[in-house]
């Protein structure tokens, strides 16, 4: 039962996220496909943290992370062009930088997480994710609003995300946070 009313609040929650853009949604465009494509990434990302679940019974997450992260060089390197690094501006440059450095740490600490934790607790814990995101927009955006545009976000807008964050833990862990029916 907590799984439904997890997915009923989710669904209204991205219901009120989404308030002002409903007209977006019209037709294939630039933000319905971003949309799409977050969605298909989402989907992906479940699927593989369940697979990564399923392969730390026979192998630890760093050597998880080494096949995926050298699978991934493999594939992408015929497609670097190299010298676009270096025109890069140098706040871009430490924006890259930070992003190959947390694509590991988070990897890594994600895959290390569903080895120590159940993954109800650590989908809890990613679900948080969005908050922080639109958190840190307006932080950045504050020190540096020529470099980071502000999240363009209504009051119905931050009250869907956070109804979508609390559908998502009611579907993870609901079953320890709604009382259990004793027969």
């Amino acid at each position: 039962m907590h799984q439904k009313i997890g997915l009923f609040l989710l669904l209204i929650g991205l219901g009120l996220f989404f308030n002002d853009r409903f007209d977006a949604f019209a037709g294939l465009n630039q933000y319905s496909t971003g949309v799409i494509l977050g969605v298909g990434g989402a989907l992906i990302w479940v699927a593989y943290g369940m697979a990564q679940k399923l392969m730390l019974r026979k192998f630890n997450s760093q050597q998880i992370l080494l096949m995926m992260y050298l699978g991934c060089a493999i594939v992408f390197m015929p497609m670097v062009e190299f010298s676009q690094a270096q025109e890069l501006t140098p706040l871009a440059l430490i924006c890259f930088i930070y992003c190959c450095l947390n694509t590991l740490i988070g990897y890594g600490s994600y895959a290390e997480a569903l080895n120590r934790w159940d993954v109800s607790k650590v989908s809890v814990v990613i679900t948080l994710v969005p908050l922080f995101t639109i958190l840190f927009s307006h932080i950045v955006h504050y020190f540096s609003p020529a470099d980071f545009a502000a999240p363009e976000l209504n009051n119905i807008s931050y009250i869907g995300a956070f109804v979508v964050v609390c559908g998502a833990i009611l579907s993870a862990i609901g079953h320890k946070l709604l009382p259990h029916k004793t027969h």
